[in-house]
């Protein structure tokens, strides 16, 4: 038996390797589960998929001390990739800045992720911090 749905790619549930309360895998959805498809496409290194080698945003390799200087190429980097791999999400934009951290020496980049569905304009934030081994980062909805 096929199932066609005619909902659109943003109205499904997104699973993640987790458990809910009542022990059944977690499902995302709505700006929770956006929000998942955009991480992975901020940490996919381009060429991971053959058959679309200019997919995936690869955070990982800029030097955040030296943010300031490709942020405007970021910012329009991570626009394009969400309106071109994921054109039905509710996504409006992303604006990108970086401040000092408030006790080490290095620089925090916030993305802000603006999305526009039926229920009102909503806001996710993304604070990220890289040292030479990783990168960290909070998803404040």
């Amino acid at each position: 038996m096929i199932f066609i749905s005619n909902r659109l790619e943003s109205q499904k549930y997104e699973n993640v390797l987790a458990i809910d309360n009542f022990q059944e895998p977690l499902k995302l959805s709505g700006k929770y589960a956006w929000c998942e498809l955009i991480q992975h496409l901020l940490f996919l290194r381009k060429g991971t998929y053959p058959s679309d080698p200019n997919m995936g945003i690869e955070l990982q390799k800029y030097d955040y001390n030296f943010i300031d200087t490709a942020i405007s190429k970021l910012q329009d980097e991570i626009n394009d990739q969400i309106r071109t791999y994921y054109p039905d999400m509710p996504f409006q934009s992303a604006t990108l800045f970086s401040k000092p951290h408030p006790t080490r020496q290095e620089k925090i980049l916030i993305i802000i992720l603006q999305f526009n569905d039926s229920l009102g304009t909503d806001s996710v934030v993304i604070a990220s911090t890289k040292t030479s081994s990783r990168i960290d980062f909070d998803i404040s909805f």
